[in-house]
């Protein structure tokens, strides 16, 4: 996962947009943040290293037809 999260951190950092592409909001950001909810209770202490990949999780939740879909979503166990 530090491999992977570097990667990303590094990509966001570089980016114009906010996004992993600088066009915007793609499909890629959607699987980082599937991805980053298998961390369960250890994301938040995973990513104060990453404070780029931080903001664009926090910036998709609050997006507001993700947030809706978010909220909307039915709960399941790993």
């Amino acid at each position: 996962v530090p491999n992977n999260l570097k990667f990303f951190e590094q990509r966001l950092a570089n980016s114009k947009s906010g996004y992993l592409v600088n066009s915007g909001l793609t499909f890629s950001d959607l699987y980082l943040l599937v991805l980053l909810d298998t961390l369960g209770d250890r994301k938040n202490e995973i990513l104060q290293n990453y404070p780029s990949v931080r903001k664009l999780d926090q910036n998709m939740r609050s997006h507001p037809r993700i947030a809706a879909y978010l909220n909307k979503r039915p709960t399941t166990s790993l």
